[in-house]
């Protein structure tokens, strides 16, 4: 078993515990290793890209740093939190919930622009940094005081979506594209901070990491249904019989899908079961005679269309 694979990771679980479960349905044995990139709170949902064996483990890295990820927030104002979330202490501030929304919506949006300017962002109290090798929120929980240095981080973009005022506090929910490394619960800490209110995340949710999308992201019951394999690769793939030669593996092995040629290589689509999908990559991997594979990329996620049998596009 190896392979790329993007889940949804539900609200509850930690990404560890999350990732054990997969390992558990798969049954992989013990000296198979599986990893994940990206952590995401237990509070938080959304895209948890998984490597399946060591050359996809390795690989993680490659696939996440300086890439930008996507994330939709819903926001509390009038409160804090000391862990900037949902599940820390709360505590409520003196908002003014006679302003019109209107008016705190102009706010809301000029602040979010000013934290573009940003350079730098403090990570959340309670996180996973290490200092001097243990993590800060075990320090924290452990009652101690701690100081974290500002991270190099960059908000690229974010956008308004809605408002609303419930018992005295304003919920927004907003999307945010970030770079690599940036925390959403300092942001809305940050963004409630420069309003005067306070803020912390009540809900998170990762949509995009790259060019991976949470629509097409596998959930564990998936694993015993169909499930599709995307393979791209560039060099010396076209003109060499690539397409003819990935449908006769695909027919043997009962794939469904299609195989194409774009402008940089060749783009296949697989779907099967998980089983037949990794034989198929591994035969499809080298391509035929005359072919020399320069770049190639592949990962498993959910079906996006379902095919009746295997063509050529």
């Amino acid at each position: 078993m190896q392979g790329l694979f993007l889940f949804h990771k539900p609200s509850g679980p930690s990404s560890a515990y999350y990732v054990s479960q997969i390992k558990h349905v798969l049954k992989l044995p013990r000296n198979i290793r599986i990893g994940h990139g990206g952590t995401l709170d237990p509070f938080a949902s959304g895209l948890l890209i998984v490597g399946i064996s060591r050359p996809y483990t390795k690989l993680l890295d490659y696939q996440l740093h300086h890439t930008a990820k996507e994330y939709k927030a819903e926001i509390v104002l009038g409160a804090t939190s000391d862990t900037d979330d949902r599940t820390g202490i709360i505590q409520n501030t003196n908002i003014d919930s006679c302003v019109h929304l209107s008016e705190w919506k102009e706010k809301i949006i000029s602040a979010m622009e000013e934290l573009k300017n940003q350079e730098t962002q403090i990570p959340p109290q309670y996180s996973a940094i290490k200092i001097q090798g243990q993590p800060a929120y075990a320090r924290k929980r452990a009652g101690e005081t701690i100081m974290l240095s500002p991270k190099k981080v960059s908000l690229i973009a974010s956008e308004l979506e809605s408002i609303e005022e419930k018992n005295g506090l304003i919920f927004i929910v907003v999307t945010i594209l970030v770079s690599s490394g940036f925390y959403i619960r300092s942001f809305a800490r940050d963004l409630g901070q420069s309003l005067g209110c306070g803020g912390y995340v009540n809900a998170l949710e990762r949509v995009k990491i790259g060019h991976f999308s949470l629509k097409n992201a596998l959930i564990l019951d998936d694993l015993e249904k169909s499930v599709e394999l995307s393979f791209r690769a560039t060099g010396a793939v076209q003109n060499v019989g690539f397409r003819a030669f990935t449908k006769n593996i695909a027919d043997i092995l009962g794939i469904v899908g299609f195989s194409q040629n774009v402008d940089d290589g060749i783009k296949i689509v697989g779907q099967g079961r998980l089983s037949q999908l990794q034989e198929f990559l591994v035969k499809i991997s080298t391509g035929p005679v005359g072919a020399h594979i320069e770049f190639k990329e592949d990962w498993f996620g959910s079906v996006s269309e379902e095919y009746k049998n295997f063509f050529i596009k």
